[in-house]
Parts: structure tokens; C-alpha cells; sequence
């Protein structure tokens, strides 16, 4: 379970023209890709160092308008949400200059203020679910207990462990930074052994992919990780610290959150997992319930398009125009836009 969260960015197209003169020679397959600046649709000077410590989908496409880059632009803008959830960013490179990408995204609705409106609303809906659902959602410890003597066999395993790190990176670094990064990752490991929290430092520290969820990797069993990690994580205790580790791309400090020996898991070593799925089974009906508690106090209109998910997703509602008479009798109830799915 690789887990890599939210970065502000959409589509981004810029203009090479600028860059093109300066590299004629394009990058070798599996090397570093060249910084560069350059400026964007809106007319802003994008950079490949402002998205450190991100992934970055940077594609190359001949020309704004064409049936393929067009086809090519919609379908990263479908799929934004399951980049962002990656901490990626899109970056569209072509020969076109400003003008031309930036009536490219308007003919074409790659619009960054929508985005930017949609995950502000997701951000918002998911928080009132979590207050107004979530936190009502109780799983006791007798109960996970109960869970696990029934469900033994789900808990036996292969011999794994939980990994957390903290990357400092040295791609495209000069020589001469070189020490100072490595003096960075010293004194972090320094830190964490003298009480500071590993997750803190990560977030504000880390280069890695991770550091927004605190350095957090995943679990992973033997043959996952290279036979250098391997050998020292897996015989590593829970809590403990490798010493700074370096690699092709930098620094690197691992962290063993928790071990798994292979066979049948202890309850203490599951009971986290047990809960989450208690957590996710229930959340499903709470929130239709309430969704259906909404509709109910609520003077609800679904607009052409949409389905009401509190009925099931089958049921329908007909939009009707409010008649003064209606607003006097539902004065004291309000409007809401309860969380619609789109069709199509």
C-alpha cells in the first residue's frame, strides 16, 4: 500500500519556444529532465524546481488545436483528481507561444479557476462529512476484538514492514551544495533521535512525494525494496532508525513504524486496520441516512443532470419552480445543494 495529497496545480501548458534555442540536443532516456522556466498559458514563468518534491507529468505534444493534443489535454483533465490525490502535476510543453495556449484552454475548458473551485468543494464537502457523519461513527475495542476472533484467517501474512523516510534530495544540485545536504540530513536524524517527530520534520523537511503524509511509504514485504534496503530494514526493530543512507538521487533516513513477522498477526499489530474497515463499512449508510435526514428538512431541487444519491441512486426527483405560497410554507427550512453525482 504505496501511499503518495493535494498540490495546487492543473494543466499547465508553456511555451518552448524560448527554451529550444539554448537545447538542441534533447535529454537522454532516464536522465534527469532539464530545469527550465518558461512561461505558462497565463502568462507566468513556470519552473521545474517550483514542483520539488512532487511527481510532475511533463508531456510534449506538437501543436494546441491538433485532434490528438486536444484529445490527449481532456483526458488528464478527466482524470485530475487521481493525480492530485498522487501529489502530481501536468505540465504540457509544445512550440505554440502564449497566446496560443492560452485561447487553447479557453476554447477547450481547461480552466484552472474551475479546478481550483471544484477541489476547494471537495475539500469543504469532505469536511462536513467527516464532522457531521464521521465523528459519529464510534468502533469500540470490544468490537474490533470480536472482528478479529472471527476473522483470523484475514490476518496471516507474509513477513512485512511499515517504512517512513525523509528524502533530501541532490538532483540537479552543484557539487558544491553537496556537503551542505548532507550536513541537512545529519542534523534531521540528529533531531529525531534526541526526541523531535519523525512525521513534523518530514512534512516540513522531506523532498520526497511522501512528506505531506509525513513521510509515510507503505508496507512492504521481502523482495519489494532493494536488496541494499532490504537487508537493513528487515532486521531493523519497530521505532528504529537506519543511519543516513545515501543513494543516486540523495539522502535518505528510514524509519520502521511496525513489523509484521510472517504468519498469523496479533491483534495488537492489527487492531488499526481492523478499525479502519469497521469505519469504512458504516460510513456508506451513515451518510445516506444523512443525506436522507437533508432532503427531508431541506427544500431540495436536482437539477437536470444529476440523481439523488440519499434515495439510492435510482430514485428520481422532478425539479419544480418554487410558488410563493411554497417559500411562505418552507420558510423556516433552507436550500441545499446536497452532494449530487453527475451523470455522464
Amino acid at each position: 500500500m504505496k501511499s503518495l495529497a493535494l498540490v495546487s496545480i492543473a494543466l499547465i501548458l508553456v511555451a518552448l519556444t524560448a527554451f529550444a534555442a539554448d537545447h538542441a540536443m534533447p535529454p537522454a532516456e532516464g536522465s534527469a529532465a532539464p530545469a527550465f522556466t518558461l512561461p505558462s498559458q497565463e502568462g507566468a514563468q513556470v519552473s521545474l524546481d517550483q514542483f520539488k518534491g512532487k511527481w510532475v507529468v511533463l508531456y510534449f505534444y506538437p501543436k494546441d488545436f491538433t485532434q490528438g493534443c486536444t484529445i490527449e489535454a481532456h483526458n488528464f483533465q478527466r482524470d485530475i483528481d487521481k493525480y492530485t490525490q498522487m501529489n502530481a502535476a501536468i505540465v504540457g510543453v509544445s512550440v505554440d507561444n502564449v497566446d496560443s495556449h492560452k485561447s487553447f484552454c479557453t476554447k477547450e475548458g481547461l480552466n484552472f479557476d474551475d479546478f481550483k473551485n471544484n477541489i476547494r468543494n471537495k475539500l469543504l464537502t469532505q469536511e462536513v462529512i467527516r464532522r457531521e457523519v464521521g465523528s459519529h461513527i464510534n468502533i469500540g475495542h470490544d468490537e474490533t476484538q470480536k472482528y478479529y476472533e472471527e476473522h483470523k484467517k484475514e490476518f496471516v501474512k507474509p513477513e512485512q514492514v511499515a517504512l517512513r523516510a525523509i528524502e533530501i534530495s541532490t538532483d540537479a544540485k552543484k557539487d558544491t551544495e553537496v556537503p551542505d545536504l548532507k550536513k541537512k540530513a545529519d542534523d534531521l536524524l540528529r533531531r529525531i533521535k534526541d526526541g523531535e517527530d519523525f512525521a513534523t520534520l518530514a512534512k516540513r523537511f522531506s523532498d520526497g512525494s511522501t512528506a505531506q503524509q509525513g513521510g509515510f511509504l507503505g508496507v512492504y514485504k521481502r523482495g519489494e525494496l532493494s536488496k541494499q534496503l532490504e537487508d537493513q530494514v528487515f532486521a531493523m526493530k519497530k521505532n528504529q532508525l537506519t543511519d543516513v543512507i545515501e543513494t543516486k538521487q540523495g539522502y535518505l533516513i528510514l524509519q520502521v513504524l511496525e513489523r509484521y513477522e510472517e504468519g498469523e498477526q496479533p491483534f495488537e499489530k492489527v487492531e488499526n486496520e481492523i478499525m479502519d474497515h469497521l469505519y469504512s463499512e458504516r460510513m456508506e449508510p451513515a451518510l445516506r441516512e444523512y443525506l436522507k435526514t437533508l432532503r427531508e428538512q431541506s427544500y431540495v431541487v436536482v437539477k437536470p443532470g444529476y440523481q439523488d444519491m440519499a434515495g439510492g441512486g435510482n430514485s428520481e426527483i422532478q425539479e419544480v419552480s418554487a410558488t410563493p405560497e411554497a417559500s411562505k410554507t418552507k420558510k423556516a427550512h433552507k436550500k441545499y445543494l446536497l452532494f449530487g453525482k453527475r451523470n455522464g
